[in-house]
């Protein structure tokens, strides 16, 4: 995790929570363990990264140190980092930065060596529902309850309107959130499964559209309201996508010899899904660090939502489908092996998929094997593979 420059405050901070009201003015305190060596391989690096929030109150000090410095009285960052992710200037800003203080609904990035026993007092927290505001571009949201909390219960609310925010009808959020432990992971939609919220964590979400939305978040048991029905965009429908479970290619890409892996593609196969941008499609999440690496299929060039995905569907018809995959990996001094592995889910019988290294005019048949080896030169930061699927 690194940062650049330095600022005393975050002109956008990257959620803003909104419609607080204290229940009863009553003291509590809420407890979390924080394991330093999440791996166990015995050194802290990027696998023993937190994603976390402060769930349920609003604590009495709200000094990102005090909230989750485990006690410490001064900020060390050889013991312990502390940052928060600006969306305005797309930049991590640490704890010298100056902070904004920390809230329910808000996350961070923790780091830390030690193991931390936390312990927050603060007045407790309602909401009907918990509301943050989402800038355009990622987000860190934290669970803002003391319980686990459905992403069936996440909405958008972008005007007078509100849509659960796993439809087809929410044009503005992607429908996917990022967690982290001991590496990126997705939250299910909740159209087909709904995944989970869990205190003390936080997640990525991505504002898709030009300006802020505002994220309600309901608590469990309660009543939901029922969405203003929209048209699907892009040709798709909601009721196709939410019908059957994913079909596609995972893949997972890790230096030899290391474990961390970059689990987050997904290449997709869908009759709901079109050749250009469309509500099945999700960005990859912002990256770790320079130093590990990182997959996803580049769509700079796309006239409407450019960037860099992570999940990308297209229909599957008579023409093969090509993917064209990018893999983003650190500098280094020598020749490097990569292991690129995926798994196959759902697709028919009748499909093939190859994967094509071209840099090494080497084709796999990824029905026959579940692995291949990149071996990318030195001072070589991407190299590029395709995945063809077509009818056999």
């Amino acid at each position: 995790m690194t940062t650049n420059g330095r600022r005393r405050s975050i002109a956008v901070v990257a959620l803003i929570a909104v419609l607080i009201w204290p229940m009863s003015g009553r003291a509590e305190e809420v407890s979390h363990h924080l394991v330093a060596d999440v791996s166990g391989e015995g050194t802290i690096d990027v696998q023993d990264y937190h994603l976390i929030g402060l769930p349920w109150l609003m604590p009495d000090n709200g000094d990102p140190l005090a909230v989750f410095g485990g006690g410490a009285t001064s900020y060390d960052p050889t013991q312990i980092g502390i940052y928060q992710y600006d969306p305005g200037s797309g930049n991590y800003l640490s704890y010298t930065d100056g902070l904004a203080p920390v809230v329910p609904g808000g996350g961070y990035w923790v780091i830390t060596a030690i193991d931390l026993d936390l312990l927050v007092q603060g007045t407790p927290v309602t909401t009907d529902p918990y509301t943050t505001t989402a800038a355009p571009g990622w987000n860190i949201i934290g669970c803002p309850f003391n319980t686990t909390t459905s992403t069936s219960n996440i909405y958008v609310r972008p005007d007078a309107s509100t849509t659960p925010v796993p439809l087809e009808f929410n044009t503005w959020v992607d429908n996917q959130a990022w967690g982290y432990n001991n590496g990126y992971f997705t939250v299910i939609p909740a159209t087909a499964a709904p995944g989970n919220f869990e205190p003390w964590n936080a997640y990525w979400m991505y504002n898709s559209s030009t300006g802020p939305v505002e994220i309600l978040i309901y608590e469990p048991f309660v009543p939901v309201p029922s969405p203003r029905p929209r048209q699907p965009v892009d040709g798709a429908s909601a009721e196709a996508s939410a019908a059957a479970p994913d079909m596609g290619i995972s893949l997972r890409v890790n230096e030899r010899l290391k474990t961390y892996a970059d689990k987050t593609l997904f290449l997709g196969l869908s009759p709901a899904a079109s050749i250009g941008p469309d509500r099945l499609d999700c960005m990859s999440p912002p990256p770790i660090s320079s130093e590990v690496p990182r997959a996803y299929v580049d769509h700079s060039g796309w006239a409407t939502r450019p960037g860099k995905y992570a999940r990308d569907f297209r229909p599957l018809g008579d023409r093969p489908v090509n993917f064209r995959v990018t893999l983003k990996v650190p500098n280094r001094s020598g020749a490097t092996s990569y292991i690129v592995r995926w798994d196959l889910q759902n697709l028919p019988s009748g499909v093939r998929a190859t994967l094509i290294d071209v840099a090494a005019d080497r084709s796999v048949d990824m029905r026959s094997r579940s692995a291949y080896t990149a071996v990318v030169p030195a001072h070589t930061t991407a190299r590029t593979l395709r995945v063809v699927v077509e009818k056999k």
